[in-house]
Parts: C-alpha cells; sequence; structure tokens
C-alpha cells in the first residue's frame, strides 16, 4: 500500500494515555512521523521506541517555538505536514480525505479540517475548523505565549470535512489543571502583549475575527459578552444537541474566558506578573539523548546534557 505523503508532527509531554490509539491512526497509512517530547516522566518514550516512531527531546518553551522547530528543524521529506497533538487522533474517514485530495492534486497550500471535541466521554457535535495540513514549504506558526496560530506564507487554504478526534479530557480534574495553567499564560501574554500576533479585525479572517471577539465581548456591561459568548458555544457550535452534556460543556468554556480575563485584570490591578507557569517535565531520557537525531538535530541541548550527567556519575 503507498502511503500518504504527508509527515505526521507530534508535540508530547506524558503521552502515553493516549499515544497508541494515535500512532494506530497514523503509523500504517502516512509516510513518516517525527515525535518532539518535552520531557515526559510516563511511558511515551518507551511507547515510541517500541514503536519506531523517531523521537527527539527538547525543553520547553512555549507552544509555539515547539511548533517552529517541528516545522523548520526537523529533516522532513515529504511534500505536506500534518500537525496532530497528543491527545488527539485522524478519524479513518479524514484520512481517506486526505489521501483522496493529495492523491488527485491541489492548487490549495493548506486546508482546514473538522476538529471535534470529546467531553464527559462523549464526542461532541462541536467540531470548528482547524487549520492543520499545510505544504510544509509553506507552514508557519505565530510566535505567541498561548494558543498558537498556522498561517500559510502564501497561497490558500481549502476545508476538509473531516474530523481530528480531540481526547483532552480524560476526566474534568484534568480539564481545569490544564485551563487554570493556559488560562494563566494566556493573561500573562495579552498584560505584555505578545497573545496576539494579528490585528483584531470584525471583517478581517477567522484569527483575526476570533481576536476581535475575544477584545470586545468580555468589556460589554452586565456580563452580556459572556452570555453571548455561552450563546454562540451552545448554538454555533452544536452543544445544545448534546443534551446535557453539550450545556456543562459550553459553561466551562464560558468559565475559561472569565478566568483568563479575572487573570488579567488581577495582574494589572497589582502591577504583579507572575512567572510563567510550566507543566510537569521530568529529566532527559539517555535512549534519545544518544541516538544521532537527537545529536544531529539539538546539540547544544546534547552537551549541556552530557556535562550535567558526568557530573552526576562523579558524585555517584
Amino acid at each position: 500500500m503507498n502511503k500518504i505523503p504527508v509527515t505526521i508532527l507530534v508535540p508530547t509531554l506524558n503521552a502515553g494515555e493516549n499515544l497508541n490509539r494515535l500512532l494506530d491512526s497514523v503509523q500504517p497509512y502516512f509516510e513518516d512521523i517525527f515525535v518532539v517530547d518535552s520531557r515526559s516522566t510516563d511511558n511515551t518514550v518507551d511507547i515510541c521506541l517500541a514503536r519506531g516512531v523517531k523521537i527527539v527531546q527538547r525543553p520547553f518553551d512555549t507552544h509555539s517555538k515547539t511548533y517552529d522547530f517541528l516545522m523548520h528543524r526537523l529533516p522532513i521529506k515529504t511534500p505536506w505536514i500534518f500537525m496532530l497533538d497528543h491527545d488527539e487522533e485522524i478519524s479513518e474517514g479524514l484520512r481517506l480525505a486526505i489521501g483522496k485530495v493529495l492523491a488527485e492534486g491541489t492548487a490549495y497550500n493548506g486546508f482546514y479540517v473538522r476538529w471535534r471535541l470529546w467531553f464527559m466521554g462523549h464526542g461532541l457535535h462541536a467540531a470548528p475548523w482547524s487549520p492543520r495540513l499545510m505544504r510544509t514549504e509553506c507552514a508557519d506558526v505565530t510566535d505567541v505565549a498561548c494558543n498558537e496560530h498556522f498561517f500559510l506564507k502564501n497561497g490558500e487554504w481549502g476545508y476538509i470535512d473531516a474530523c481530528v478526534e480531540h481526547h483532552d479530557i480524560p476526566t474534568l480534574w484534568h480539564w481545569y489543571e490544564k485551563q487554570n495553567l493556559y488560562t494563566t499564560r494566556e493573561a500573562i501574554g495579552i498584560v505584555k502583549g505578545t497573545a496576539r500576533t494579528e490585528k483584531p479585525r470584525l471583517f478581517g479572517n477567522k484569527n483575526e475575527r476570533n481576536h476581535w471577539f475575544a477584545i470586545v465581548l468580555p468589556k460589554l456591561p452586565l456580563g452580556l459578552g459572556y452570555l453571548l459568548m455561552f450563546l454562540g458555544y451552545y448554538f454555533k457550535f452544536g452543544a445544545w444537541k448534546d443534551g446535557a452534556v453539550g450545556y456543562y460543556w459550553a459553561k466551562c468554556r464560558v468559565w475559561v474566558q472569565w478566568v483568563t480575563f479575572f487573570k488579567v485584570k488581577e495582574i494589572r490591578r497589582t502591577g504583579v506578573i507572575p512567572k510563567m507557569p510550566d507543566s510537569r517535565h521530568g529529566e532527559f531520557d539517555r535512549r534519545v539523548m544518544e541516538s544521532e537525531l537527537e545529536k544531529q538535530l539539538l546539540p547544544d541541548v546534547v552537551a549541556e546534557w552530557c556535562i550535567k550527567e558526568s557530573k552526576n556519575d562523579k558524585v555517584s
């Protein structure tokens, strides 16, 4: 079977719970896979090595810089790349649609696909468009503190109406922990002016329009903006079709906007910008650090690690 000429790019941190499912959805069908790991503490590296997946490790700085590394530093040989988070998988319908589009040839340099969200174990009708498939030479990412945005250096976007399945919420405990981290990063970015790289415009492109609503809606009096946000999530995204689970999801999405708004207010009132919060990272894995790929791509990181390991060996 001829594989689809796409390289799957996956950033990971403690992805062991979902990684096999992700790899099952792509490894037999797409030409290549790269994983860039931010020093996982679980079995992420074990899974990659056992399945023959190319993996490197680098210290985490921001999501945007991680994706920039994925796009521009790896030895990608295919004409197309697909960005896939570690808690996602490509549906069979999307895989077949990508294969068909690329086999037939296309004038587009990138494609939006559906991004189907899962909440409380339920696949929601909420499936917004997300830019994921791009010609390798045209792909780029904005440099923002949180919530990266992919864009094309040139050319136009097309649309493939099939889904990436996004399993980012094993429990609400995990979801709240993750959102607490993201909302702080977003608030710091807003205060520093690094949260947006595109000018907010109501009649601009999708990202510019989203930025405009994110700025204007919280400023409406009496919580009207947040009511409009809830109605947007509930009706525009189709959450109403999912009964009580859809209602809970829409309420939680508005909560994220509230918390971000409050954190921005706190920073501006106190004048204190907190240290950018970090996820829980472990140590570098010796098997990865001694690989030729790691030495080729991140020689400075490997050299620093070797010095640290040498000191540890002397102490022990």
